[in-house]
């Protein structure tokens, strides 16, 4: 992420901001000294709203701190991410959308359920967005897509209702890009299963832009190189982005190992209680 690129393109980033974050980090006595890239990255998705982005920082590190299944033991050479890393798949197209949004392709490849673990593909999903901001910058946004192929209901009960709203609050609270819209393919028959855990905790925006998909209508939405080839699009056949997903986890191991050190420490907490403000 080049910085002063950021301050030369985007007109609302300013420095005083930044500045003004990083004082504020310096008081926060829980909470760890933040990079100015990941200061910028958050500025920007939380819209240049300062107390908001206050907020989004302040939950950040909370929650890395408590929900360790997630945010810690994040090696790359750990047997739990090496089997994780073949049985999902959580991989950007290297092109934007003409609105500039990055597109992440999501599935499981291997669906066995004795393979399924929830909190390894958050893992991973969070380690990959990280890594790829770190390489464009900031981005207007974000799209999913989820390829339900292989999926099932046992997938669904393994995942937990608790466990889908704490993921989801991080992605939507947390995570430092803005969630613009979930395309959904191969839907299966438990889909709805899925929206009346989400609905609840998504604005009125997102639930917008949450869309299920049969045959080709994604083709209608997406531009075909932010498509994998399987579901007919130019964006590259689904091994490939699978092998790109590993190896651009595998060469960041050094970057993984350093970041876990980046989350609040309770014991210098002057306030307590965010855990409970958001439910966990």
């Amino acid at each position: 992420m080049d910085i002063e690129r950021q301050y030369e393109t985007i007109e609302q980033l300013k420095r005083s901001d930044v500045k003004a974050l990083e004082n504020w980090i310096a008081s926060q006595p829980h909470l760890p000294k933040t990079s100015e890239s990941h200061l910028i990255l958050v500025l920007f998705s939380c819209e240049f709203d300062l107390e908001r982005t206050k907020k989004c920082l302040e939950f950040y590190y909370t929650i890395r701190a408590s929900y360790t299944s997630v945010f810690a033991n994040r090696d790359p050479e750990l047997p739990r991410i090496i089997q994780g890393l073949k049985s999902y798949i959580f991989e950007p197209f290297p092109q934007l959308t003409n609105d500039g949004y990055g597109v992440f392709y999501a599935k499981l490849i291997n669906p066995a359920i004795d393979n399924y673990d929830f909190h390894t593909q958050m893992k991973l999903m969070d380690m990959r967005v990280h890594v790829w901001l770190r390489e464009v910058g900031c981005v207007k946004g974000i799209t999913f897509i989820i390829d339900m192929t292989g999926s099932s209901i046992r997938h669904l009960h393994k995942l937990g209702y608790f466990n889908g709203r704490k993921a989801l609050s991080y992605m939507l609270e947390g995570l430092p890009v803005r969630l613009r819209a979930v395309h959904i393919v191969h839907p299966t028959n438990f889909v709805d299963a899925v929206f009346t855990i989400v609905h609840p905790l998504i604005s009125a925006e997102l639930r917008s832009n949450l869309h299920v998909h049969h045959g080709d209508s994604i083709l209608d939405v997406l531009p075909k190189n932010c498509i994998p080839n399987e579901l007919n699009g130019t964006g590259g056949a689904v091994d490939d982005l699978h092998k790109n997903f590993i190896e651009t986890i595998k060469k960041n191991r050094d970057y993984f190992l350093e970041d876990e050190q980046y989350k609040a420490d309770e014991s210098k907490r002057v306030k307590q209680g965010l855990l409970k403000r958001f439910g966990f």
